[in-house]
């Protein structure tokens, strides 16, 4: 599902260039992802058939740091991906957590990754993994965060209350970023 799910997105295309085994890195990388959200924070399924999945990082709870990402697999994804497809991912992901910790001073939650297959897209599943948390996050008087590389994604967020905070180009790879915040 997440491999469909992230098939045309920017970031993951930048991360893992065209080649002969695409689908199975990217699919590696998914697995890790969610490995992670399952041991550092809480993810969800829309039903048994997970038409969608969302990972929800309390706050504080969702840098990658090199020892979670160890007890996650990520000593097995280094070796399945290589160094090129690592230093790619490993550059990203600290400009990323830095424009959050720039922007978002306060403890807040983390909302990353969220997919919906794209069969199920447009009806409602998005809604579905979203509404239960972001209604449990308000009532804690939290914000929640995300970011995106995906301008349809951004109009989604939006509709559900999540404002941009932050926006521009990543330095040396031409892609749009977003950083979003839902208040409390």
């Amino acid at each position: 599902m997440l491999l469909e799910a992230f098939r045309d997105d920017p970031l993951t295309h930048y991360f893992i260039p065209p080649c002969d085994n695409w689908e199975e890195l990217v699919s590696k990388y998914f697995a890790f992802r969610l490995r992670f959200g399952i041991m550092y924070g809480e993810a969800y399924a829309i039903s048994p058939k997970i038409e969608g999945l969302a990972a929800w990082f309390a706050p504080g709870k969702s840098d990658m740091t090199n020892f979670r990402m160890m007890r996650a697999g990520g000593m097995a994804l280094s070796r399945d991906m290589g160094k090129d497809i690592i230093s790619r991912m490993n550059i990203i992901g600290e400009y990323i957590s830095k424009i959050r910790k720039q922007h978002v001073t306060v403890p807040h939650w983390h909302l990353f990754p969220i997919a919906v297959d794209p069969a199920y897209q447009g009806k409602g599943f998005g809604s579905a993994l979203l509404r239960p948390m972001l209604d449990r996050i308000a009532g804690d008087g939290l914000p929640c965060y995300l970011e995106t590389q995906n301008e349809k994604n951004r109009s989604l967020y939006e509709h559900f209350g999540f404002k941009v905070i932050h926006t521009d180009t990543i330095p040396g790879i031409n892609m749009k970023h977003w950083g979003m915040l839902k208040p409390p």
